[in-house]
């Protein structure tokens, strides 16, 4: 929650700077060299005092920079993360309630904020000294430019008039210098946010921008394909080469953490490939507009994201409330009649996350949404996981619906019965293709391994 935060929290960051303070003192800067050439030109000894004074503030300024941008991005660092586990246990507070964990997990909290605002002084203290040192420097400079300039005067080498002007020359000139330090703070925060930015913004590169296309029709294919997750360089999935063709049922095995959520991650190209093509219909994923390619893809993850709004609304994807269509998704989950059962029908608010739906409805509510539309490709991450024998039937009814309607269905699954609806099974083992072929033809080639090992050893 944190991570997903920070980008926002940085455009906020860049946005203050924006509009304080620090962006004027930037806008005066260029005016310091032309009131340093003015005061060489009153008299080059005070000229030289007041830049060899500068220098001096530039390197305060340096040195501020230095000492306070480690402790910044460690407070940035522990206040997120303070951030992320307060709305972590919100998100799980009646598991917190039941095994008794607030005190515990209030007293890590507690710590976090302790660490991240122990940091945040310190560095508020270090900024503010250099603060004070800078503008005791200033008024040092101030008064010595007074100073040579009275001594100057005393000797004939200037008039009292240039002696004013160069001590409100000098005074212009560090006003700049002072300001930038002042707001070296919020320069700091902002510079990291925007290097923050930058990095996501690399990660996550805009799609290629082209002409559109028409609809595709379902056909997926990876050649050599490697995937990492963001901000991580080891690949997940390594070297996969495949093709799917539309109206088939795709069932992707394999045991835990062995890349089956990011292969379907790649194919709906959530999560670029770092090598290889991913491709439907001959085109990369990457290529298509979102807003082209998003209507013609049907999506429910593990975790099940419901958004606040209405049951009609969320299965509809937030767009136009197409009614007919909203019903003809529903109908062929088999949960229109559950639908109207709840207190407004479709238009029931089910608040953030779904939170007043059961765990069941709620992935069943996400089944329409993915099937919304009949898109072209649907893919499923572990859709049984919170259903029971009515909601299996369900959804044994909307992969045989999905298939009629030419659409390629690819499902993450180690359920056996909805294994058998698959017309062919991938089993994914350390990132790479251990088998791939028809269900009954994989599944035998497993039990067979499965029963190797036993035999040698009764051999033996």
């Amino acid at each position: 929650q944190a991570q997903a935060n920070q980008p926002l929290w940085d455009l906020n960051q860049i946005r203050q700077f924006f509009s304080g303070t620090g962006l004027s003192a930037l806008m005066d800067l260029p005016w310091f060299p032309i009131f340093i050439v003015a005061v060489f030109l009153l008299h080059p000894t005070v000229g030289w005092f007041v830049t060899l004074g500068s220098i001096l503030l530039l390197v305060t300024s340096v040195i501020s920079e230095r000492i306070a941008r480690p402790g910044l991005s460690q407070a940035s660092e522990m206040g997120l993360a303070a951030q992320g586990l307060a709305a972590s246990q919100l998100r799980n507070a009646e598991v917190i309630t039941a095994l008794g964990m607030l005190p515990a997990l209030a007293n890590r909290w507690k710590a976090l904020q302790i660490r991240a605002r122990t940091l945040q002084r310190q560095v508020s203290d270090q900024v503010s000294a250099m603060g004070g040192i800078s503008r005791l420097m200033r008024l040092t400079i101030q008064s010595g430019t007074l100073g040579i300039g009275a001594y100057l005067a005393i000797l004939g080498e200037m008039t009292p008039g240039a002696m004013i002007a160069a001590t409100i020359l000098s005074t212009r000139a560090l006003a700049p210098l002072e300001a930038l330090i002042v707001n070296w703070k919020s320069m700091l925060a902002s510079l990291s946010s925007q290097q923050r930015l930058d990095r996501l913004l690399k990660e996550h590169p805009e799609p290629l921008k082209g002409m559109s296309i028409p609809r595709p029709r379902g056909i997926i294919s990876a050649e050599n394909i490697f995937v990492s997750a963001p901000s991580n360089r080891a690949f997940i999935l390594k070297g996969l080469s495949f093709e799917f063709e539309p109206g088939e049922a795709i069932g992707i095995i394999g045991p835990s953490a062995s890349g089956k959520s990011t292969l379907l991650r790649a194919i709906l190209g959530v999560w670029p490939t770092a090598l290889g093509k991913m491709r439907i219909d001959g085109s990369e994923i990457r290529g298509w507009p979102r807003e082209e390619i998003g209507p013609a893809i049907g999506y429910l993850p593990q975790d099940i994201e419901l958004f606040g709004g209405t049951v009609g609304e969320n299965i509809a994807r937030f767009g136009e409330l197409n009614s007919e269509r909203i019903i003809e998704a529903t109908n062929a989950c088999g949960m229109h009649g559950m639908i109207l059962r709840l207190p407004s029908g479709y238009d029931t608010e089910i608040g953030e996350g779904g939170i007043t739906l059961s765990a069941g409805q709620r992935q069943l509510i996400g089944l329409a949404r993915a099937v919304y539309g009949q898109p072209v490709v649907i893919a499923l991450d572990e859709p049984s996981s919170n259903l029971d024998e009515v909601g299996d039937r369900v959804l044994a009814q909307t992969i045989k619906a999905a298939k009629s309607w030419g659409s390629t269905v690819i499902v993450v699954s180690h359920d056996p019965k909805l294994l058998k609806l698959m017309d062919r099974l991938m089993m994914i083992f350390d990132g790479q293709i251990r088998e791939f072929g028809p269900s009954s033809e994989v599944i035998s080639a497993i039990k067979r391994r499965s029963t190797k090992p036993v035999r040698e050893e009764r051999v033996q």
